[in-house]
């Protein structure tokens, strides 16, 4: 069995970390892989209307060797501009292959798990394209165009084979070597080659390899000629004796290379791992410049197999060039056998994966490369398609192969598997890789709890797709432990504006969340990119409750770590069951929610749960640019503000606390107005507590006059709303109480704020004494708490998050009523409401999560649920618009010479063949990407089958009906069907 990834030391080996592509028939690589497990072809055979319509002329489709079938890709001319930075002007221009090269290194980066700006080395990319088509056959052809943009910029813009890696190495800043390789068919695997070199003589840490080719016209057939190497009918047959030729395709093959060293140091999902790889020619030794031959393809192989270090005998398979022509695999088959023979007869198994896409050209052998390296991570070799009789030109039956003709399982072993991968290109140059499975991965305990997930992207729209991606991935066999998904969406993903996080602890909660039915789970928002500062907003008496935090005491250990350093340091005259009132207690609890309304419970309970809220958000690594305080608020921001010490606040809190319990009894209330009409309101008889909004004031005062100005004006848009506490803090009741306070706190040392901290009692930033003396905090107690006058001072800068550091939810909604001179980019709540039934770390990572959606930052190392390690998930969802310029007049038309009419017309001998007959033929059909939304119409037959879709769309949260056939039509609304009756 393959080795664990512990103790590897420095070798010459690559891992494979990443991979990406767009092949005929597959979007990625997960369909590409799905393709050759289910032994699909991708080959379309296409109507005669279809390819009218495709621009194919007629004289074309009369010939009988124009053969209507081909490899294409769906979406060929589609490309998201805009992520790119292009105009969709400039995307028109870009040849199609640059395109597709640019979001296919994208998804191989992303695949990787390393974006570019986080990755500590330099990207090397390595790869090239095919024909550059479009310039002559669609930009040239437009002389307004030539003559606007000029042919220099028209080639320069990325039409040309020489600016294919380096336009990607100058829009993601890759500073590594970025050269283009160009040796026809065998490219992209010399690309691979070279991009080892180069990581193994440490010009880069990281390579991109690989090749694209778009084949123009797109979605065309081709002419069959006797002798060359296309075949008659569509049909690749690698090795068999019918065998006539190969079908070519369009496709991107990319993969992502380290050094393995390095890449199991990281904690890289390692999709497998090259072992060695050759490059050579075959000079002249060949029959003719086009011709394979035996010798170089069979030196190649045997160098890499040295460099390899491994016998012949141990490489279980080998995915071969196989263009499925008469003489060419012969050739092929003959050069392997020289080096492969020594380890006996049939004992490797061979194929193409030309038999399933095609021949991609300078994408054919990383297309090959991931093929294996996919069979590896599956466990299975995909059958080579269409092999029925050996080619009776070599004797397979005495060489070192097989043909896998069938799927075949391919576990793991006492033996590392191994395979080969052969590609060879017009001209000569051959190459050959040998890769072995990727190191066992330790095992790692999955951590129990709630972490971030966090989504982004450019556009909305492209947002609500990755959404729709991970709606069909969560479920899947490829989706990862919880732990290594998040980490990779922390560390693995570009942060664009458009921002989602989902708070989840299990696939359930994860699934859930992404289908809107744990709405209270998901944060959404937009990053502005400017520079975002946190307010932490401390608030006032009525936000504790009995188990306000009680699951942070067991889920974090800072907030835990602080709640114990304030019960170390609480005055021994606190209550004795402060503690359990608290955590112990349930809001359900009547005598607790009684304690807890009293000031000596309310007030230093307050304190130690917005003291432990702020040491968790500040070992989450949030440093607050502002602090505002609510009241007895102020007394945790001034901790955190370093005005004061911990054992100091908690002193002063509690003899606030045995102060306003020995005041006389009061009542509060709140009226829907002004200040200056409140005043009104009240006159002289009571005071103004708090200013809480522009238009929200709290009274307070003996209870008979409250109760008196409350049933004055019930009924009027003053309407009074009661404050159920049983005290009338800030008012005149409390006089006779402040020099009791003054004598109690007496001793406490006070400084001047470190961080900026606005002052509730002033309602501004603080004047000279304010926070450091004795008179601020005595007069604090009394007079009127100017909060709105607070946040718009708070809001005088632009920019700011606004973060209410406690428990419950009762200075948020005050603040989204400021009238500040700026808006809130957001304004978020760590804690519940009392009656919320959701876990306590999960409101306060949605509050986290809220914040970076809305531009804030996080250090993604000092959350819950940090550990873990990269792992391949859905990459971006492109945007893929339609950028083409069409075929001009400047190129001589068919129209214009008159071919089109001059089909000559011959007669058929045989009158059986004057007409045509319409058959239906399986074709396969590229597959559109998942989708959800829309309606269900399901016609059951009450069989297996039905009821399976039945289950698939109910855990798809698909809406559907079903139609069962009966004697009359009826609606069961049970399972939201209608019964069709029968004629």
């Amino acid at each position: 069995m393959t080795e664990s990834t512990e103790g590897i030391q420095s070798s010459e080996k690559i891992a494979i970390v990443g991979m990406a592509g767009r092949f005929p028939a597959a979007r990625n690589v997960a369909q590409f892989w799905n393709l050759l497990a289910s032994q699909r072809m991708a080959t379309r055979w296409f109507s005669v209307e279809e390819m009218l319509a495709d621009g194919v002329s007629a004289k074309d489709l009369a010939d009988p060797n124009y053969v209507r079938a081909a490899n294409y890709l769906a979406d060929m001319e589609c490309f998201d501009a805009g992520f790119f930075g292009f105009s969709p002007r400039e995307a028109s221009i870009l040849d199609p292959q640059h395109r597709h090269f640019l979001e296919c290194a994208w998804e191989a980066l992303e695949d990787a798990g390393h974006m570019p700006e986080y990755f500590d080395g330099r990207i090397g990319v390595f790869a090239g394209s095919g024909m550059q088509a479009y310039l002559p056959f669609n930009l040239l052809t437009n002389p307004d165009l030539v003559e606007e943009i000029g042919l220099f910029l028209l080639r320069h813009t990325g039409n040309d084979k020489d600016f294919l890696t380096t336009r990607l190495s100058y829009l993601l800043n890759l500073q590594g070597p970025s050269v283009a390789i160009q040796t026809a068919c065998s490219t992209s695997l010399v690309a691979v080659h070279q991009a080892a070199a180069s990581l193994l003589s440490m010009e880069c840490d990281m390579a991109i390899a690989g090749g694209v080719t778009v084949e123009l016209p797109h979605r065309h057939g081709y002419k069959f000629a006797a002798g060359e190497i296309q075949s008659p009918d569509g049909l690749c047959r690698p090795f068999d004796d019918a065998s006539q030729g190969t079908v070519f395709g369009s496709g991107a093959a990319l993969v992502v290379l380290r050094r393995l060293e390095d890449a199991i140091a990281d904690g890289d999902d390692i999709r497998a791992v090259l072992l060695g790889s050759a490059v050579n020619n075959d000079g002249a030794q060949k029959a003719g410049y086009l011709a394979p031959s035996v010798d170089g393809q069979a030196e190649a192989a045997a160098e890499a197999l040295a460099v390899a270090g491994v016998p012949a005998e141990t490489v279980a398979y080998v995915e071969a060039h196989g263009t499925g022509t008469p003489v060419g695999d012969p050739i092929e088959l003959a050069g392997l056998s020289q080096v492969y023979g020594d380890g006996g007869t049939g004992f490797c198994g061979i194929g193409s994966v030309k038999s399933n896409v095609g021949h991609l050209d300078t994408a054919a052998g990383a297309t090959s490369l991931i093929k294996v390296v996919e069979a590896m991570r599956h466990d299975m070799i995909p059958a080579s398609l269409h092999y029925k009789t050996p080619n009776s030109r070599f004797d397979i039956a005495t060489s070192p192969f097989y043909v896998v003709a069938e799927n075949k399982a391919w576990p793991r072993g006492q033996i590392p598997r191994r395979a080969a991968i052969n590609s060879l290109g017009v001209g000569g140059t051959n190459a050959h890789a040998i890769i072995e499975e990727a190191p066992l991965r330790p095992a790692v305990a999955d951590e129990d709890g709630w972490r971030l997930f966090p989504f982004s992207a450019r556009t909305p729209a492209a947002l609500d797709g990755l959404r729709d991606k991970w709606r069909e991935f969560v479920g899947s066999s490829d989706m990862p432990a919880l732990a290594d998904a998040a980490y990779t969406l922390r560390h693995g993903r570009r942060e664009f504006a458009e921002r989602r996080v989902i708070v989840a602890k299990d696939a359930a909660s994860l699934t859930a969340a992404l289908w809107q039915e744990a709405p209270e789970h998901v944060a959404s928002g937009r990053a502005t990119g400017a520079n975002v500062e946190i307010v932490f907003m401390f608030p006032g008496g009525g936000a504790q409750y009995p188990g306000a935090g009680a699951g942070l005491l067991e889920s974090s250990p800072s907030f835990k770590a602080a709640v114990e350093e304030c019960f170390s340091a609480i005055p021994a005259d606190a209550p004795s069951d402060l503690r359990t009132v608290m955590f112990e207690r349930t809001v359900k609890d009547t005598e607790a929610r009684g304690k807890l309304e009293m000031s000596g419970y309310a007030i230093p309970a307050l304190f130690i749960l917005e003291y432990a809220y702020a040491m968790m958000w500040l070992s989450w690594g949030l440093e607050p640019a502002a602090i505002l305080g609510h009241s007895a608020g102020e007394y945790a921001g001034a901790v955190i503000a370093k005005v004061m010490s911990v054992a100091d606040a908690l002193k002063i809190v509690i003899w606030r606390g045995k102060v306003m319990d020995a005041a006389a009894a009061g009542a509060m209330s709140i009226i829907p107005a002004t200040r200056e009409k409140v005043t009104e309101l009240i006159g002289d008889t009571l005071d103004i507590a708090a200013l809480n909004a522009p238009d929200l004031c709290v009274v307070s005062g003996e209870v008979a006059k409250i109760d008196a100005l409350e049933t004055r004006l019930k009924g009027t848009e003053y309407e009074a709303t009661r404050v159920r506490i049983n005290v009338a803090a800030h008012s005149r009741i409390l006089d006779n109480q402040l020099d009791n306070f003054r004598q109690g706190i007496e001793g406490v040392r006070l400084k001047a704020p470190e961080i900026p901290f606005v002052s509730s009692l002033r309602g501004g930033w603080p004047e000279e004494g304010d926070f450091s003396t004795i008179d601020y905090w005595v007069n604090h107690l009394r007079h009127t708490v100017l909060f709105a006058d607070a946040v718009e001072t708070i809001l005088e800068k632009p920019n700011r998050i606004l973060l209410e550091v406690g428990p419950s939810k009762t200075l948020g909604p005050l603040a989204e009523m400021s009238d500040g001179e700026n808006e809130p980019l957001a304004v978020v709540s760590s804690g519940r409401l009392p009656k919320e039934a959701d876990e306590d770390m999960a409101v306060a990572l949605v509050a986290a999560g809220n914040i970076w959606t809305h531009g804030g930052t996080l250090d993604w190392d000092k959350l819950p649920g940090a550990k873990g390690r990269r792992a391949p998930l859905p990459t971006y969802a492109f945007a893929r618009e339609r950028h083409w310029v069409e075929p001009g007049t400047g190129r001589k038309e068919e129209a214009e010479t008159g071919e089109i009419a001059a089909i000559h017309l011959e007669r058929i001998a045989n009158p059986d063949n004057w007409y045509m007959t319409q058959v239906w033929a399986p074709a396969p059909t590229p597959p559109a990407e998942p989708g959800h939304g829309g309606g269900w119409l399901l016609f059951h037959g009450d069989d297996p089958l039905s009821e399976a879709m039945v289950r698939h769309l109910k855990e798809r949260r698909e809406t559907f009906f079903i139609v069962r056939s009966g004697e009359a039509f009826e609606q069961t609304e049970s399972e939201s069907s209608i019964v069709a009756g029968r004629p």
